[in-house]
């Protein structure tokens, strides 16, 4: 992805803070999923949360 990225902007400053931002909003989305699975209200409840997660972690992934 970074590889993708620096070959579309050669301003490795600029490529750099993009692609930052994107992996940082990720991990947040991340870490959101997995905290409302942590607390989940018993084992269906915790099935659905991380079917959730999957979707969104199959569904979101970057393109290579």
């Amino acid at each position: 992805m970074l590889c993708a990225s620096l070959a579309a902007e050669p301003d490795a400053t600029k490529t750099l803070a993009r692609h930052e931002a994107a992996r940082t909003a990720g991990l947040d989305a991340a870490r959101e999923h997995a905290a409302t699975a942590e607390h989940a209200d018993g084992a269906a409840v915790f099935a659905q949360r991380y079917a959730a997660f999957s979707h969104w972690m199959l569904t979101t992934a970057p393109a290579t």
